[in-house]
């Protein structure tokens, strides 16, 4: 009896540790939208980010692609890629992620698996909600000095919209801010503060991603954050500047340079 026993935890065991650690990487594209009408997510994703995690090695990587880059939506043309979500919304409402990834599979040749669609608006009520979260700063940022910050919502939500500086800028900041709030959950003294949060995000995200797949991908993540995420973008030598006929500022990409970061991302 005893051997079965320990045969029917052995067995739990394993089916824990392949649940959480079978190898298997997660494309996530996260869309931080716009003011958007009452009622509606017909915004544009100011904030366009792939995350990549592996379960298995931990391995966390970030690709940040500028609002104002020109490609092809399928099915609508060329435009800026932060109106990819925008158009879905307006033809179909719901449809706006899916059109983002399409979007996003078209151009890049990278699949998201999932997304993850934030209502900037609503954005500090959840960093409020777990207490704020800090950012290391390397050099001057989001008009902060160089150091450590402890930031309350409204202050991360400027930080991320900084309009005093360009697209490029405001992503790298964005890198800086989502590795934060990465941090901030899964720090121990932080977790009396999560049901808190959790209750905050109903009003700030939804997504795709099943339940079940939320502690599994919650490990892999913390592991990632605890770490050093390799982070990349589409840089200001990757684009060249142009504007439209209608006078907006849009960047066309540069395949030839682009191209190898995609890879680098993706292997």
């Amino acid at each position: 009896m005893r051997a079965q026993r320990g045969g029917c935890l052995l067995a739990g065991l394993l089916v824990l540790a392949a649940y959480f650690f079978a190898p298997g990487r997660a494309v996530i594209l996260v869309l931080g939208i716009d003011r958007a009408p009452e009622g509606t997510a017909a915004g544009r994703s100011d904030t366009n980010l792939l995350v990549s995690v592996e379960p298995l090695s931990g391995d966390l990587r970030l690709f940040s692609i500028p609002r104002d880059l020109w490609l092809v939506i399928p099915g609508y043309g060329e435009q800026r890629i932060n109106a990819a979500h925008y158009f879905g919304e307006l033809n179909e409402a719901g449809s706006g992620p899916q059109v983002a990834i399409a979007t996003i599979e078209h151009n890049f040749g990278i699949t998201p698996d999932r997304y993850v669609r934030i209502q900037l608006e609503n954005f500090p009520r959840a960093i409020d909600a777990l207490g704020g979260v800090t950012v290391n700063l390397p050099y001057k940022m989001g008009g902060l000095p160089k150091g450590r910050h402890h930031l309350n919502g409204d202050q991360a939500l400027a930080f991320a919209r900084d309009r005093s500086i360009d697209d490029f800028e405001r992503t790298q900041q964005g890198q800086v801010l989502a590795a934060a709030v990465l941090r901030s959950l899964f720090n121990p003294l932080k977790w009396i503060r999560l049901p808190f949060f959790l209750f905050a995000l109903n009003a700030v995200v939804d997504t795709d991603i099943p339940l079940w797949q939320w502690p599994r991908l919650g490990l892999a993540l913390a592991r990632g954050a605890l770490g050093s995420p390799e982070s990349y973008a589409v840089k200001r030598t990757m684009v060249t500047p142009s504007v439209t006929s209608d006078g907006a500022q849009i960047l066309l990409p540069r395949w030839e340079l682009i191209a190898p970061v995609v890879a680098q991302f993706s292997r």
